[in-house]
C-alpha cells in the first residue's frame, strides 16, 4: 500500500495540483505498518500521488470538465485504472475534480523531478461511497428520462431512444437539469415528426423556441438529425448529405436543392414552371429530376395537372432501378420514384396528384425500410392512395433476395395484415427488380 507522504516538487506540473511522495507501507514489529526507510532512516520513493491540495468539493456537479463515462468508467471497474490512452486522456481531468489522484512513476534523471509514467488513477482515500451513490442518483434520473422520450418518440425510433440517445445525452450533458431540458426538447421535437415539408428553421421556432436551435451545429441538431434518422429507418447521420437525407425523409426541408424527385411522364401542369423542365428531360428521353425549389415555385398554381381518360393512375416505385427500366420500355404511364423512404419533393408530388385526382399507386421492396416508405407515401396520397402488389402472396410467390432483416422490423401493414406475419416469417428481402415484369405488365395493361 502507498500512503500520501511530504510534498514533492515536480517540474513541469500544473500549478493547481500538488505532489506528494508516495510512500510505501511496510509490517511493524507490532504487526501494524511504517513508511517504508532506507537504512540511513530516510523515506524511500520512487513514485508521487498527484492531486488538488485541500478536501475532496461537496459535489459532483463541480467536476464538469469530466464527463459522467469517464467518471463511471473511473470507479465502477472495482479497481484503480491503470495508465492507458484512455487514463491518460482524462488524468488531468481527474485530478483536477478534486475525487482523483494519480499516481506517477518518478524521471530522476538530468539532476531534476519529473513526472514520467502514469501509473494508475484512483478516487482519493474515502470517496468511493460519495461517487457510488451520485451515480446511482444519476442511473435513476437516466430511467426517468429515457422513458420520457421513448414515450414521446413514434415507434420506429423507440430502440434508438432507449439506446443511443440515452448514452449520447448523457455523455453531452453533465448538469442533470440541462439534460432533462434536452430531453424536453427532443420529445416536443418527436411530436412534430414526422413533418409535411415543413423547412427545418421553423420546425425549430415551433419546437424549441429558437429559429437556428436544430442547425447541424448544435447539439439539438445533431441529436435531431439521429432522431429523424431513427423515424426513417435511416442508419445514423455522419455527414452533411446523410443530415439532409434524414431531415427530408420526416418531412423536413433542410433547402430547396437538397430534395430531389425524379419521374416519367409526370403530368406536371402546363402552367407550372416545374413543367417546362419535366418536357425538356422528356424531349430528351431521359427521368425528369425535379428540385423542392422547382417544384414550390408556382406559388399558388396548380402543380399537378387533373388525370385523363387514358392516364388516370401516378405509379410511384421505389428503386431508381425501377424508373429506369421503365424509361428503357418507353412506357406510356405516369411514373414517380420516391426513392426508399420519400423526400419532401416526392411528398409534395405524391400530394398534389392526389388533390388533382388522380389514383396513386405505391409499389415497395419487400423489406422494412421500404415499407416503411410505402406507408408513408400511402399517408400523403389520402383516399388516392393504394398499395400496389403489396399482398402476402406478392410477396411468398417472389424470389428472395437472400438478405435477411430482423422480424421486429417489420412494421404492420394494415391493407393486408398477412403480409407483415409473412415478412416476419421468411424474413427475406424482395426487391422491385425481382418483380419488374409483374410491375411492367400492369403498367402496359393500363396504357397499353
Amino acid at each position: 500500500m502507498l500512503t500520501e507522504g511530504h510534498p514533492v516538487a515536480v517540474d513541469g506540473l500544473n500549478p493547481a495540483l500538488k505532489a506528494y511522495a508516495a510512500v510505501e507501507q511496510v509490517p511493524d514489529a507490532d504487526r501494524g505498518t511504517r513508511d517504508r526507510v532506507d537504512q540511513r532512516g530516510r523515506l524511500r520513493y520512487d513514485r508521487v500521488w498527484v492531486r488538488r491540495p485541500g478536501q475532496p468539493p461537496i459535489t459532483i456537479d463541480s467536476t464538469l470538465a469530466l464527463s459522467e463515462p469517464d467518471l463511471r468508467w473511473l470507479i465502477t471497474a472495482g479497481t484503480p485504472r491503470r495508465g492507458g490512452r484512455r487514463g491518460q486522456a482524462i488524468a488531468e481531468a481527474a485530478a483536477m475534480s478534486g475525487w482523483f489522484r494519480l499516481l506517477y512513476d518518478l524521471d530522476l534523471s538530468d539532476a531534476t523531478t519529473k513526472l514520467d509514467r502514469l501509473v494508475r488513477i484512483e478516487p482519493r482515500p474515502g470517496t468511493r461511497p460519495a461517487l457510488c451513490a451520485w451515480l446511482d442518483h444519476r442511473d435513476g434520473l437516466n430511467a426517468l428520462l429515457t422513458g420520457k422520450l421513448i414515450d414521446a418518440v413514434p415507434p420506429a425510433a423507440k430502440a434508438w431512444a432507449g439506446n443511443d440517445a440515452s448514452r449520447l445525452i448523457a455523455g453531452i450533458e453533465p448538469s442533470g437539469d440541462a439534460r432533462a431540458g434536452l430531453v424536453d426538447q427532443l420529445c416536443a421535437l418527436a411530436g412534430a415528426l414526422p413533418a409535411n415539408g415543413i423547412p427545418l428553421s421553423v420546425l425549430a421556432s415551433h419546437t424549441v423556441r429558437r429559429t437556428h436551435g436544430l442547425d447541424a451545429n448544435t447539439t439539438l441538431g445533431r441529436l435531431g438529425a439521429r432522431l429523424a434518422a431513427a423515424i426513417a429507418g435511416h442508419p445514423p447521420p455522419t455527414d452533411s448529405a446523410a443530415v439532409r437525407e434524414a431531415w427530408a425523409a420526416v418531412g423536413v426541408l433542410v433547402d430547396p436543392v437538397s430534395s430531389q424527385v425524379s419521374g416519367w411522364r409526370l403530368p406536371i401542369d402546363p402552367d407550372h414552371p416545374a413543367a417546362a423542365v419535366s418536357a425538356a428531360y422528356q424531349a430528351a428521353k431521359e427521368p425528369a429530376v425535379l428540385t423542392l425549389g422547382v417544384i414550390t415555385s408556382g406559388g399558388d398554381r396548380s402543380l399537378i395537372a387533373p388525370p385523363q381518360p387514358e392516364s388516370t393512375t401516378l405509379w410511384v416505385v421505389e428503386g431508381i432501378s425501377a424508373l429506369t427500366a421503365i424509361v428503357a420500355c418507353d412506357a406510356h404511364a405516369a411514373v414517380l420514384c420516391r426513392g426508399g423512404t420519400p423526400s419532401v419533393a416526392a411528398t409534395k408530388v405524391i400530394s398534389a396528384a392526389a388533390a388533382s385526382g388522380w389514383r396513386v399507386a405505391v409499389s415497395s421492396d419487400f423489406e422494412p425500410g421500404g415499407l416503411r416508405g410505402a406507408i408513408t407515401a400511402l399517408r400523403h396520397a389520402g383516399t388516392a392512395g393504394f398499395p400496389w402488389r403489396l399482398t402476402a402472396t406478392d410477396y411468398l410467390t417472389a424470389p428472395a433476395e437472400g438478405e435477411r432483416f430482423p422480424s421486429d422490423d417489420v412494421p404492420a401493414t394494415p391493407w393486408d395484415p398477412d403480409l407483415a406475419t409473412a415478412m416476419r416469417h421468411r424474413r427475406e428481402r424482395v426487391s422491385e427488380e425481382n418483380r419488374l415484369d409483374v410491375l411492367l405488365t400492369d403498367l402496359h395493361a393500363q396504357h397499353g
